[in-house]
């Protein structure tokens, strides 16, 4: 957030319901909920409260488009396996911060654009109750389905899962670009699974730099060998020369 900026508290959680709303210099200790399209957030914390099943920070609803999120920051202050950050579609993130949980963006839908933002400091456990207790599968951004996503100039670092992970778990995906950006960490960086979906269509990664931190050594694109990844001006940061993994 812009520096001197002054928070007002606001208990609970905070449901907005008018289209066209402004959310302004909240200090929210619980979760907002956006039902009304148009609605911006800005200069505001969003800290979440105890939970004890899957809850998102910020929640947008399906039908709610034109969400933005600017100069903000999402976090889980209770930490636990079940707190994730940002879920919906049709929202812009530009400038945000978000750290301490699981996920720290899951896309379900279209038009999503993530700018010159840093996801970073995923909640990781041995024994995640969301996965029968074996490890959790913590990535910056899950893409499940959607089209016309977009993310660049961002900063993403410190899953354990994926920086990326394209599931197709609830439909197709296509016309995702990830552009300029800092990408590290995960077994890969990025994971593309086709499942039952087929192979993805219109992936772009271009002007992007890995980092070598991946479980698997260099392995920054996993890609089914019947996706096509159009890719230009990647690169390692120790200057390893770049390569797709195919899998």
């Amino acid at each position: 957030m812009p520096a001197g900026t002054k928070l007002k508290v606001h208990e609970g959680d905070l449901t907005v319901a008018q289209r066209g709303a402004v959310v302004d210099g909240l200090d929210v200790r619980g979760a907002i909920r956006v039902l009304a399209s148009d609605v911006t957030i800005k200069n505001t914390i969003v800290r979440g409260r105890p939970v004890s099943s899957i809850f998102h920070l910020v929640q947008i609803a399906e039908n709610a488009t034109g969400t933005r999120i600017v100069d903000s920051e999402i976090f889980g202050a209770n930490p636990s396996p079940y707190v994730m950050g940002v879920v919906g579609s049709s929202f812009t993130l530009e400038r945000v911060n978000i750290h301490t949980v699981i996920d720290q963006v899951t896309i379900i839908g279209k038009d999503v654009t993530i700018k010159s933002s840093w996801l970073h400091g995923n909640l990781s456990y041995a024994q995640d109750p969301n996965h029968n207790g074996g490890p959790s599968h913590d990535d910056n951004i899950q893409i499940q389905v959607g089209s016309n996503l977009l993310v660049t100039g961002s900063r993403l670092e410190g899953s354990s899962s994926a920086a990326v992970m394209i599931t197709q778990g609830r439909g197709k995906v296509s016309g995702t670009t990830v552009e300029n950006s800092w990408i590290d960490g995960g077994s890969c960086s990025v994971n593309i699974a086709e499942l039952n979906q087929g192979p993805l269509s219109g992936l772009t990664f271009r002007n992007n730099v890995f980092g070598t931190s991946t479980r698997h050594p260099y392995c920054a694109l996993l890609v089914p060998s019947t996706t096509t990844v159009t890719q230009s001006g990647n690169s390692f940061a120790d200057g390893t020369v770049f390569r797709v993994s195919k899998g």
